[in-house]
């Protein structure tokens, strides 16, 4: 990277001088814009889960089930709401299992790794931890 960014070594973020946001205050801003649209809902919950972790699981599962029961106007938002109740399948299995979120999603990445598997696909299922 050197090569390309002479003083990327100088800094002390990887990400190139990036600011931390807030992005509950985001997601919230976007809800009050557009709350019937499940890919913000979606990520909203993914953001909860890889920012926080386990201390948003409520909070994560709340908007995907708020996700999975809004009705699609068109053919990509049919595939947001497949996209959430797939993670919603996931999320619950997980909190059930105990384990961190760390763990689990090591897990999953493994799992899609060892058998060449597509976890992000709506058509597969989805990976539930035992």
């Amino acid at each position: 990277l050197s090569k390309f960014f002479p003083d990327f070594r100088s800094k002390t973020r990887i990400t190139m001088d990036a600011k931390p946001v807030d992005s509950e205050k985001d997601f919230s801003h976007a809800l009050e814009l557009v709350d019937d649209i499940a890919i913000v809902r979606y990520e909203y919950a993914n953001s909860l889960l890889y920012i926080d972790k386990s201390d948003q699981v409520a909070k994560a599962l709340e908007q995907l089930n708020e996700a999975v029961q809004l009705k699609p106007g068109f053919s990509m938002e049919a595939l947001d709401v497949l996209y959430a109740r797939k993670r919603l399948a996931e999320v619950r299995v997980w909190k059930d299992s105990g384990m961190s979120f760390g763990k689990f999603d090591r897990k999953r990445r493994k799992f899609m790794e060892k058998n060449d598997a597509n976890l992000y696909s709506v058509v597969s299922r989805p990976f539930l931890v035992n």
